[in-house]
């Protein structure tokens, strides 16, 4: 029997592929795979072409913007066909595949912005105790792991050193300017293609010093040892560039920004009148149980669950993540806090009296209400790791930069605030849409905000 696919081909200036438009689902790894490697014969054609007729640099330059928005969309999607394995012995996924090819496509940068781009970096506390050019591998991973750890920080400092719309712009910034923090990510994006696309012998053998991410292989003559980048430090790269794009232009709604108010010490005393029985919550194991987990997956690191799932194949639950990612101490730090901390201590760390205030909201509201807030109105940060149904028409509390923000008709409407905040304005929202949520009314909880 001869079948044929009829897909729509990328391998031309025009490249009339439309992101998931063009592709069927009965076949959608096929389709994915042959738009990428049609992006490798457009690359091709576009470079031959531009040394060619040096005239038509704008056909070619729309082209290769045109490619790299749907690689970008690729890569940052959800969808579960995104996770599936590449055939071969390489053990990439379509997503990790996705990113090496939009490498090849980012904006070119001239060397002259590296220094301000650097210096940008090390007045924010994201550069880390890197050389000032010609990067070997150990530098760039270990900036990328300076970005990781700094980031919750950098961006707490960014909204509080700033106004809503200021910390925006400030984390938006394109990178026709290299000080910024969307230069600087350029930079690092350009350092990542660097040493995935780098091919020479002897530029190889001099940079890529980082055992724990290069593969030595046998050469094919038998005459010794050759070194490549090894599949799970790309697929690193890729989690991360994926959590910094999708956090930094995640939808914000500038008018609902710029007017927005709260009072966060009014919000934590109306929260806590509202769930104090649940304060007794601390002496139920299986509760400090619960919230020990929710303090792992808390204190995860940007990508770490992704890249655990691309390594393994395996679901990211929180406790296999941070064995495999984390310091050795934390999983013992975390019990300790979770096990022996009292509901005051509790109080003292920001980030864990989050954790414990959204702990003692799904507690609350499954013995006033009849619902678990958490199962039904809060999403974890960053990028999904499945593909969800959007909830257009249900505002939700989602975990965004350091904190946590409303997402209400596909937008954010709030800047990053603390859980207690963010949970009286959740409250507040569903009173004034007069909404019963997946049939559940509200009213018990809302009347006290």
């Amino acid at each position: 029997m001869n079948v044929q696919l009829k897909l729509t081909r990328a391998h031309t200036v025009e490249n009339r592929f439309s992101l998931w438009g063009s592709v069927p689902k009965h076949c959608a790894k096929a389709a994915v795979t042959l738009f990428l490697a049609d992006t490798f014969e457009l690359r091709k054609k576009i470079q031959q072409r531009t040394l060619g007729s040096p005239d038509n640099g704008d056909v070619f330059a729309r082209a290769r913007a045109r490619t790299r928005r749907k690689l970008r969309g690729l890569v940052l999607s959800s969808k579960k066909i995104m996770r599936a394995k590449l055939s071969g012995g390489t053990p990439f996924n379509l997503r990790v595949a996705a990113f090496t090819v939009l490498l090849q496509f980012l904006p070119e940068s001239t060397p002259e912005d590296a220094p301000a781009a650097l210096e940008w970096a090390q007045s924010h506390g994201l550069r880390g105790n890197v050389r000032e050019l010609n990067w070997l591998l150990s530098d760039l991973m270990f900036a990328l792991d300076t970005l990781a750890v700094h980031w919750e920080s950098f961006c707490e400092s960014v909204w509080s050193a700033h106004t809503p719309l200021e910390a925006l712009e400030t984390l938006q910034l394109q990178q026709e300017r290299p000080d910024s923090f969307q230069g600087y990510l350029q930079f690092l994006w350009q350092q990542c293609a660097r040493f995935v696309l780098m091919r020479s012998p002897d530029h190889i053998k001099t940079f890529m010093d980082a055992g724990a991410f290069t593969l030595l292989y046998e050469s094919l003559d038998g005459s010794g040892h050759q070194i490549a980048l090894h599949a799970d430090a790309v697929g690193t790269m890729c989690e991360l560039w994926r959590w910094a794009q999708y956090e930094a232009h995640f939808p914000i709604s500038r008018s609902r920004l710029a007017r927005w108010q709260h009072d966060p010490v009014a919000d934590e005393n109306a929260f806590l009148a509202l769930f104090e029985f649940e304060k007794l919550q601390l002496d139920v194991d299986k509760f400090r149980e619960n919230l020990r987990k929710r303090f792992a997956s808390r204190h995860l690191l940007p990508g770490d669950s992704a890249v655990y799932a691309n390594i393994t194949g395996k679901d990211p639950e929180p406790d296999a993540v941070m064995e495999k990612q984390s310091c050795p101490n934390l999983p013992g730090y975390l019990q300790k806090i979770a096990s022996a901390w009292t509901f005051d201590q509790m109080l003292a760390l920001p980030h864990i009296k989050d954790e414990l205030f959204r702990a003692m909201a799904d507690s609350g509201c499954r013995s006033k209400v009849g619902c678990d807030f958490s199962t039904r109105f809060y999403s974890p940060a960053g990028p999904p790791h499945a593909e969800e149904t959007p909830r257009l028409q249900i505002p939700a509390v989602k975990r965004y930069m350091h904190a946590y923000t409303i997402v209400y008709k596909g937008e954010g409407i709030t800047p990053p605030i603390p859980f207690a905040s963010a949970f009286a304005a959740w409250a507040r929202l569903v009173r004034d849409t007069r909404l019963k949520p997946y049939g559940v009314d509200f009213r018990r909880v809302y009347e006290a905000f």
